[in-house]
C-alpha cells in the first residue's frame, strides 16, 4: 500500500475556498482514474512563518497508481491547482510506503 501525499501552503484568506475546491473538484478528478482511492485532507498543525495554512491531501494506491502519479497525475494536479489559485497555493508531493 502506498500513499500519495501532497502538502500545500494556502493563504489564510483562501482556506475556505481551498477546502471546498479540493472536495468538489480535485478529489473527483483524481478518483476518476480508479487507481487512487480514499481521498483525505488534513490540516497541518504547525504554524508557518508567513501565516499561510498548510494542508495535506492524500490518496491510497498500489504500485500502478504510483506509476500513473509519476507519469501524468502529479503534473495534471499541479496544473489544476495553478489554473485555479495561481501562484498563491504551492505544494510538494511525497510517496509513502506502508511499513508493517
Amino acid at each position: 500500500m502506498y500513499i500519495i501525499n501532497t502538502t500545500y501552503a494556502v493563504p489564510s484568506a483562501q482556506c475556505n475556498e481551498w477546502k471546498k475546491w479540493v472536495s468538489e473538484t480535485l478529489f473527483p478528478a483524481v478518483i476518476r482514474t480508479e487507481l487512487l482511492t480514499s481521498p483525505r485532507m488534513y490540516k497541518v498543525m504547525v504554524a508557518s512563518e508567513n501565516g499561510d495554512e498548510s494542508f495535506c491531501v492524500q490518496f491510497s494506491t498500489g504500485i500502478e497508481g504510483v506509476r500513473l502519479w509519476k507519469k501524468e497525475l502529479e503534473a495534471t494536479t499541479q496544473k489544476l491547482v495553478s489554473d485555479t489559485f495561481g501562484l498563491s497555493v504551492i505544494g510538494f508531493s511525497t510517496i509513502l510506503k506502508e511499513v508493517n
